[in-house]
């Protein structure tokens, strides 16, 4: 996906899972991708959680990114924490 244009991001499910007598909500993590205009076999998509450069053979999700466009739900789940209160700057 080195092409001008061509990207990939995570997003937050809008889909939950409810827990511990629904006090908590688990939402599960997607990984898409776009305006991937010549993909190659091989291919792929990943998910970590550390900073992947120089450690690219452990993700915690990887999966083939073939086509265009795409998304894949991973198992990972976002329990609402770790959002800062301030976002300003």
């Amino acid at each position: 996906c080195r092409l001008d244009g061509a990207g990939v991001y995570v997003a937050i499910s809008s889909e939950a899972e409810y827990i511990n007598n629904s006090s908590k909500t688990l939402r599960w993590l997607e990984v898409h991708w776009y305006d991937v205009l010549e993909s190659q076999e091989g291919d792929w998509v990943g998910l970590w959680d550390q900073d992947p450069v120089g450690a690219l053979e452990m993700p915690l999700v990887q999966a083939p990114a073939s086509g265009h466009e795409g998304r894949i739900r991973t198992n990972e789940t976002w329990d609402g924490t770790m959002v800062p209160t301030n976002i300003d700057g």
